[in-house]
């Protein structure tokens, strides 16, 4: 209680909601348990989020890595355990819980159209090792069946190729 009171410590969905009954706010506290969750990420993913959510169209082009909104849970985690400077437990989980709730976009009604390019070497590449990448290959053929996202696959053996600057996301917002 003191962690959360002094915010050194950010309330789990279950605190919150006994909070609510012990103090008798009527719904007031349970009802932030999802401002408190996403307050958990850091601001760039919820500013990311938020575009993403409004979004009526997103394109995206990835050059060394499957695009975060294509990641699988293992697959994310391993990319972040990667990063130089290491980061502690802690922020890789809170990473990776980020990244996956931004997957919520593909559930919207209407659902924005996506077309994602996606290096070669990022279907070829075992980052977390050969099940990880065999398991996310498995979720990009699932996630391509959908009938809103497109994936592309820029080949390897291109002598020319203007996406060399790096990756690339246009959102397209609602109203132009």
């Amino acid at each position: 209680m003191s962690s959360v009171e002094r915010a050194r410590r950010v309330p789990q969905p279950e605190f919150l909601k006994n909070a609510d009954q012990v103090l008798e706010a009527g719904g007031k506290i349970a009802a932030m348990a999802k401002d408190v969750a996403e307050a958990r990420y850091p601001k760039k993913v919820r500013d990311l989020a938020r575009l993403e959510a409004e979004a009526v169209e997103i394109g995206a082009y990835s050059d060394h890595n499957m695009h975060g909104l294509l990641q699988t849970e293992e697959y994310a985690r391993a990319l972040f355990a990667m990063r130089r400077p290491i980061l502690s437990d802690e922020m890789i989980e809170r990473q990776v819980t980020a990244r996956l709730a931004r997957q919520g976009v593909f559930d919207l009604q209407p659902a924005p159209i996506f077309s994602f390019v996606q290096e070669e070497a990022t279907l070829r590449r075992p980052l977390g090792g050969r099940m990880v990448l065999r398991r996310q290959l498995e979720h990009l053929l699932e996630i391509g069946q959908l009938r809103h996202v497109d994936i592309q696959v820029m080949p390897m053996d291109r002598e020319e190729h203007a996406g060399m600057g790096g990756e690339l996301q246009l959102l397209k917002l609602k109203g132009g």
